[in-house]
C-alpha cells in the first residue's frame, strides 16, 4: 500500500542517509586522522628543527666559549709573560740601582780617602815647608862655621834618617857630626878618610857637584862613606851635597834613608839641596864680614875642626 512504500520510502532514504552520514563520519574521521598525523609529523619536525637549532646554538655558544676561552687564555698568558718581563726588568733595575749604589759608595769612600790622603799631604807639605823656612831662618841667624854646621845638621835629620856632616881638610875628610847611625857608629870627630876611601863624600869634595845612590842599584854599594856601610840590611837612597865657600868644597852634607814613594824619593833630597846651598851662602856672607872686619854675634867654638877655608872662629867655648 501506498502507506507500507512510505515506509519503506522512508526507511530507504533513512537507511541511505545513515549510510551518507556513516561515510561522512568515516571521512571526517579520516581526515581528522591524517589532519593529526600531519599535525604530529610537523611538530615532530619542528621539535626535531628545534631540537637541530639548540643543539647548533648549543655547539655555537661552546664553539665561541672555548674561542673566547682561547683568547682570555692568550690574553692571561701575554699579561703574566709582561708582567714576569717587568719583574725581571725591576729586578735587573733593582740590582743595577744597588750596583750603582755601591759603587757611589765606593766612589764616596775613595773620594774620602782621596781627600784625607790630600789633606794629609797637604798638612805634610805645609810642615815640610815650616821646616824648611824654620832650618833656612836658624842658619840666616848662626854667627860661625860651627853655628852653620850645626843647624845644617840638625835641619837635614829631620827629612833623613841618618845624617852626617864632613869638614874638608885637603885630601881628607874629618867627622863633624854624625845623626841616626845607632850606638856602634863611631865618634864624630874621631872619623876621617881619605877622599879615595870617601866614596860619595869624596867624590862631591873632588866634583864639587851633589852625588846620590840609589838603593835599588846594588853594583853602587861601595860608593857610601865607610861609616854608612852598615845599613842593617835595608835598602837605602843616598846623596851627598857640597857646602862651598869661595869656590872650594868646606863641607859635605852626607844623608841617606829608606826608599820610599817616588814623591818623597825625590822631596828630601831636594831639600837637603836646598839647605846646603844656603848653608854655603850664609858662610860665605860670613867669611866676607870677618874679612870686611865686621864683628859677629855670638861666636861658638866647636874644639879642633873649626878652622875650615880660612873662616876663623872663636874658640873660647868648649
Amino acid at each position: 500500500t501506498v502507506s507500507q512504500a512510505t515506509e519503506a520510502a522512508v526507511a530507504e532514504v533513512r537507511q541511505k542517509a545513515h549510510a551518507q552520514l556513516a561515510d561522512i563520519r568515516d571521512a571526517a574521521q579520516r581526515h581528522s586522522d591524517e589532519l593529526r598525523r600531519s599535525s604530529e609529523a610537523q611538530i615532530s619536525d619542528l621539535r626535531r628543527a628545534l631540537a637541530d637549532a639548540g643543539l647548533k646554538a648549543q655547539a655555537e655558544i661552546e664553539d665561541a666559549r672555548r674561542i673566547a676561552q682561547t683568547q682570555v687564555d692568550d690574553v692571561q698568558r701575554a699579561m703574566n709573560q709582561r708582567v714576569a718581563d717587568l719583574e725581571h726588568r725591576l729586578g735587573e733595575s733593582e740590582r743595577r740601582l744597588k750596583d750603582t749604589v755601591r759603587e757611589m759608595d765606593g766612589v764616596r769612600r775613595s773620594s774620602t780617602a782621596v781627600e784625607q790622603a790630600l789633606s794629609s799631604s797637604r798638612l805634610a807639605d805645609q810642615e815640610r815647608t815650616l821646616r824648611l823656612v824654620t832650618a833656612m831662618q836658624r842658619l840666616d841667624e848662626a854667627r860661625s862655621l860651627s853655628e852653620v854646621l850645626e843647624e845644617l845638621g840638625e835641619g837635614a835629620a829631620r827629612e833623613a834618617e841618618r845624617v852626617a856632616v864632613l869638614v874638608a881638610r885637603g885630601e881628607q875628610l874629618d867627622g863633624w857630626s854624625l845623626m841616626g847611625f845607632g850606638d856602634k857608629a863611631p865618634a864624630a870627630r874621631a872619623v876621617s878618610m881619605d877622599l879615595a876611601a870617601a866614596g860619595l863624600a869624596g867624590t862631591v869634595v873632588r866634583t864639587g857637584s851633589a852625588e846620590s845612590r840609589n838603593a835599588a842599584d846594588k853594583s853602587e854599594g861601595g860608593a857610601l862613606p865607610p861609616f854608612a856601610h852598615d845599613t842593617g840590611g835595608r835598602a837605602r837612597d843616598a846623596i851627598a851635597l857640597p857646602v862651598v865657600v869661595g869656590g872650594g868644597v868646606v863641607a859635605v852634607l852626607y844623608a841617606d834613608r829608606t826608599s820610599g814613594t817616588p814623591r818623597e824619593a825625590e822631596r828630601w833630597p831636594s831639600i837637603l839641596d836646598v839647605l846646603a846651598r844656603h848653608a854655603s851662602k850664609v858662610l860665605e856672607a860670613l867669611t866676607v864680614q870677618q874679612a870686611i872686619g865686621l864683628s859677629l854675634r855670638r861666636p861658638v867654638a866647636r874644639g879642633p875642626h873649626d878652622a875650615v877655608a880660612g873662616l876663623s872662629h872663636d874658640r873660647s867655648v868648649q
